[in-house]
């Protein structure tokens, strides 16, 4: 069975909230970067808090972009619907997961076939190598960081 109108709007809703907290906390980061300056010790800690701001930009980036994926699925009335073998993804699971494209059957053959492929030094280096080089989804956070409205200070 799939989903309720007010289920669905409930999901909506959260997807939504959580939307806006990664935008947020994006924008946060991105202010709190100092300048690169000072001695050499200033310096490394500089690079240090900017590759880790720039890691945790990448998970919330790739996050954003996974809550977008699910709210135009909303808008095309294909959310809660397995990718995969077509059926209904349950509530209890979109509920944990808001972002689910599979139900659990077709999620843990997926992640089962894609353990049995890997080799183990791959699984250290999972990125596929057109990620790396293709920075498509990191332009569509930008555009996304610069339609978000800004945020007065109280």
């Amino acid at each position: 069975m799939g989903l309720t109108k007010r289920q669905e709007d409930a999901l909506r809703e959260a997807l939504f909230s959580e939307r806006a907290t990664l935008l947020r906390t994006i924008k946060q980061g991105k202010s709190q970067i100092g300048k690169r300056d000072g001695d050499t010790a200033d310096i490394s800690s500089f690079d240090r808090d900017a590759d880790l701001l720039w890691e945790l930009e990448e998970h919330e980036s790739d996050r954003l972009l996974e809550i977008d994926d699910a709210l135009e699925r909303i808008r095309n009335r294909t959310y809660g619907i397995c990718e995969k073998c077509g059926a209904a993804i349950l509530h209890k699971r979109l509920a944990a997961i808001p972002t689910a494209r599979l139900c659990v059957d077709c999620q843990v053959q997926a992640e089962t076939e894609a353990a049995a492929c890997r080799r183990p030094h791959e699984m250290r280096n999972a990125m596929p190598v057109e990620e790396v080089w293709n920075f498509g989804p990191l332009t569509r956070v930008v555009e996304l960081l610069k339609e978000a409205p800004e945020e007065t200070e109280t």
